[in-house]
This record gives C-alpha cells, sequence and structure tokens, in this order.
C-alpha cells in the first residue's frame, strides 16, 4: 500500500472493485487501475441505482453525466434528462434525442386536462380508469393552486367538480380501453372547462364567485397569452418512445414565478407517466437525469421537491434510476419537514459522486449525509483540492473510491466541447 494512502487516510484505495461490464468510470488516483462500474447492479448493501452528483461548475460533472447517459443507450436502455441549462443539446443531436422545448412560444403544448399515468405500481397490466381520473384529479388540485395561488378552497372544489362534470361528457368514466392511450385530440381543453364552468349553478358560491373564477381563467388561458399558448390546447408532444429524451426547460426559468411552476408541474408529471410504463419492462431500464436539481428546489413551493422525494422512493420499482446533479447542495439543506424529504433523497441514493466543492458546501454535504456517515476529514480535504476530473465515489459508507474520469478518444470527441482540459 503506498505511503500516501495512509498519510491521507484512504487504506483501502486499491481493493478492486469491478462489475464486469464496460463502463470504465474512471481510474483510481493512485496506480490508474480503471473502476468498472455499473449502477443498475444490486447485490448485498447496494440496494437500488439512484445517483447524486455534486460538484462546481467545470468541474466535470456534466461530462461524467454524459458518459452515463451514453453508456446506457448503448445497452438499449431509456434515458430523460431535465435539462435547466441547455447543456445537453450537443449530446442529443450526436445521439439523435427527442428533445422537446419548453418555453412561452407554445411550440410544445401540454394539456393539464389530459388523463396520464401516474406512479401507482399494481400487479395488473390495467389500472381502472376510475383511478387514473381520481388520481389526475388529484393532480389538478396541485396545477390550478399554482396558477391561481390565492384560489379559495371553494373555488377549487367548483373547478375540479367541473372537470368531472367534463369527463362524464366525454364518456371517460364508462371506457372500457386504457383512457391514457386515447389520441390528444380526444381530451378537453381549458377553453371547454370554462364553457362548463359558465353553465354550472354551486349552491356553495356567490354569482361573484363564479364570475371571478371565470374572468381568471379567461384572462389566464387566453390563447395570446403564455399560459393559453402554453396550456390551452390539444397535447402536441408524444409519448416518449425514443431512447433519449431532453425536456430543455431553459427558457422558463426567465418567466413569471406561477407559469415556470405549472410548466415544470405539467412536465414532471408526463415524466412520472412515461417512467411508469416500465413497470413491466423487466429486460428494460430508465434513466430520469435531473441537472442541476437545486434550480428546481423552492422552499415556498414544494411540488418539485415532493416529485424528486417521491422519484428517488418509488423509480426503483419501475426499473429505473434518478440521477441528480447540482453545483449548490446547499440548495437542498432546507428546514422543517422539506429538510426531511432532502435528507430522505439522499439516503434513497445508493451512489454519490463528488466533484470539487467549496469548503463551505462540503460542509453542508457532510450535514446532509450525516444519516449514512458522513465525510471523513481526509475524503473533504480530497473534494476541497479535486481537480478538473477528480472525483470520490461513494458506493456505501465502506466502499469509496478516489478516481480520475476515464474517458477514450470517442468518448472525448463526443462530450468535449471545450477540449481537454483536464487531459484525461
Amino acid at each position: 500500500m503506498p505511503t500516501n494512502n495512509i498519510a491521507w487516510g484512504f487504506p483501502f484505495t486499491l481493493r478492486d472493485f469491478n462489475d464486469n461490464n464496460y463502463n470504465a468510470l474512471g481510474l483510481n488516483y493512485y496506480d490508474n487501475t480503471p473502476l468498472f462500474f455499473d449502477q443498475f447492479y444490486q447485490k448485498g448493501t447496494r440496494k437500488n441505482s439512484n445517483l447524486f452528483i455534486l460538484g462546481t461548475s467545470g468541474s466535470g460533472k456534466t461530462t461524467l453525466t454524459k458518459k452515463l447517459i451514453t453508456y446506457n443507450i448503448s445497452l438499449g436502455n431509456s434515458v430523460i434528462v431535465l435539462d435547466p441549462q441547455n447543456e445537453y443539446w450537443k449530446i442529443g443531436q450526436k445521439l439523435n434525442a427527442n428533445i422537446i422545448h419548453l418555453n412561452s412560444s407554445g411550440i410544445s403544448l401540454f394539456n393539464p386536462l389530459q388523463i396520464r399515468k401516474v406512479f401507482s405500481p399494481g400487479t395488473d397490466d390495467f389500472i381502472l380508469n376510475s383511478d387514473l381520473i381520481a388520481l389526475n384529479l388529484s393532480k389538478l388540485e396541485t396545477f390550478f393552486q399554482i396558477v391561481f395561488p390565492n384560489i379559495s378552497n371553494n373555488s377549487l372544489i367548483a373547478i375540479i367538480s367541473c372537470i368531472k362534470k367534463l369527463y362524464e361528457e366525454n364518456g371517460f368514466f364508462e371506457l372500457e380501453q386504457d383512457i391514457t392511450k386515447l389520441e390528444n385530440k380526444e381530451y378537453p381543453i381549458i377553453s371547454d372547462l370554462i364553457e362548463i364552468i359558465k353553465k354550472t349553478e354551486f349552491s356553495y358560491l356567490s354569482e361573484m364567485e363564479k364570475q371571478s373564477i371565470i374572468a381568471n381563467f379567461e384572462s389566464s388561458f387566453d390563447k395570446s397569452s403564455i399560459l393559453g399558448r402554453m396550456f390551452n390546447g390539444k397535447s402536441n408532444t408524444k409519448d416518449i418512445n425514443a431512447k433519449f429524451s431532453i425536456f430543455n426547460v431553459s427558457a422558463l426559468m426567465n418567466l413569471e414565478k406561477r407559469v415556470y411552476q405549472a410548466a415544470f408541474f405539467l412536465v414532471l408529471t408526463f415524466i412520472q407517466g412515461q417512467i411508469s410504463d416500465f413497470y413491466h419492462k423487466i429486460d428494460k431500464k430508465i434513466i430520469l437525469i435531473v441537472d442541476e436539481g437545486h434550480k428546481f428546489i423552492d422552499e415556498s413551493n414544494l411540488f418539485a421537491l415532493n416529485f424528486l422525494f417521491d422519484s428517488a422512493k418509488t423509480i426503483r420499482k419501475y426499473n429505473g434510476s434518478l440521477m441528480i446533479t447540482t453545483q449548490n447542495p446547499g440548495d437542498f439543506a432546507i428546514t422543517g419537514e422539506a429538510a426531511r424529504k432532502s435528507e430522505a433523497i439522499i439516503e434513497n441514493c445508493q451512489y454519490s459522486i463528488f466533484f470539487n466543492l467549496k469548503s463551505n458546501d462540503i460542509n453542508k454535504i457532510n450535514n446532509l449525509y450525516k444519516n449514512v456517515g458522513g465525510l471523513s476529514e481526509e475524503e473533504k480535504s480530497f473534494i476541497n483540492l479535486a481537480q478538473i476530473g477528480e472525483f470520490l465515489l461513494t458506493v456505501n459508507s465502506v466502499d469509496r473510491f478516489k478516481l480520475k474520469a476515464y474517458f477514450n478518444d470517442i468518448e472525448k470527441k463526443y462530450f468535449f466541447d471545450k477540449g481537454d482540459r483536464a487531459n484525461v
């Protein structure tokens, strides 16, 4: 064992770690032996395939993520990327990805009234339509609370009851086929809902309250408004059949808060529905990558955090993996009930990769990881001094490896937009 291993407190650095696949994730920091990594390998203490990647901007986390994407696509697995910074369009073009642009132009339109699959695994291929409708109505409550943050409980009840009436008029409750498999054009839209609200009498609403609901809907979802262009119409985004799909949400970040939060919510529920299709596909895997996960955490509106929390706990049942990358780990170190969910996300990530981090962020991360053993002083020092492409891989509280990212010549050509800055 090299003396510097002892000096730095890494007595097990040279242990073999080989998942017997072709994914050479990195080279051992001390002797350049390759580490072969399969995040879907489950045995013993390796109980799920979730992965958390942390590092400052430019440290190498996006490049390593591209490597993991490419490897999984080569195996026939499916990959979905939620991209808030337009980081993945180049690799998307090279790998013929289905790139979905979310912005105020309405180029990608999501109909919130379209009934979609949700996280609800069961033993049967067919979930009752009544159950699907109930689950979607629950999600619509959240959607309209985001769009109309000051909405009263009675007004929300009125809206949901009208949606239910709209579904009844369309015969959805009597439908025998899977209601999520209808053509996009067969679902009602917000304009249809407005007409139903106008025709309905509510014993628990005053006429002024009813007119206020109608006015809010007509002004917010007018076809010339941002919400109208994005949400009031037939969906034009098909189910994800491609092996590689990218949701480019970078343009949403500059929109009004309620608009981008509503859009994120619909996108996330759409993605959940796509993932749920993998429940019975034993031979196929799916990976959801949430890039720069800190951008989706907002303590005043926690639907994105709840989505990550549910995904981290549940995606394994769908033969899937959740990968989260972030350069601001402090945004996960929030308070109250949100803090419990942040810690649970960490605890449900079997693997963590730490690129270079600042001292302040390292302390925050150590606190987040306290329930799984935290970081040793030597590990903290390595992360703080790590150069481009150097990282610490943690598999469990015992198996931790100091590595230098490895890329072959083809990978360098595909991934290195700015050249080989780490000379790896």
